[in-house]
């Protein structure tokens, strides 16, 4: 995150990502496993198109957190009805991270 998403958002910022976490010339092929690659990329893309739309510097990227659900504490839910898929374990996780656009 902080190679990629940080300081001021650009194209070549939002390519930076992508390739990071996707091999460009097969992008089925994960480099970092990030299940929103391409809803990030598109994010940064949006957010810096519609701030020079506006006139606006482009908006800088600040990483905030980085959290784990291996790390993480399940939720007291199963009374509700609503219980994991798949027990979080070292093979199968998801990875949050937190990051402003400013």
């Amino acid at each position: 995150m902080r190679e990629t998403m940080s300081g001021p958002l650009h194209a070549a910022a939002a390519r930076r990502f992508l390739e990071t976490v996707v091999d460009p010339a097969d992008p089925d092929r994960y480099r970092v496993t990030w299940c929103g690659r391409f809803s990030v990329t598109f994010g940064m893309l949006l957010l810096e198109a519609a701030a020079r739309s506006l006139g606006l510097p482009p908006p800088r990227g600040i990483p905030l957190a980085l959290g784990v659900s291996v790390d993480t504490p399940e939720l007291a839910l199963r009374d509700c009805g609503i219980a994991p898929t798949a027990a979080a374990n070292l093979y199968h996780f998801v990875t949050h991270p937190a990051a402003a656009f400013v």
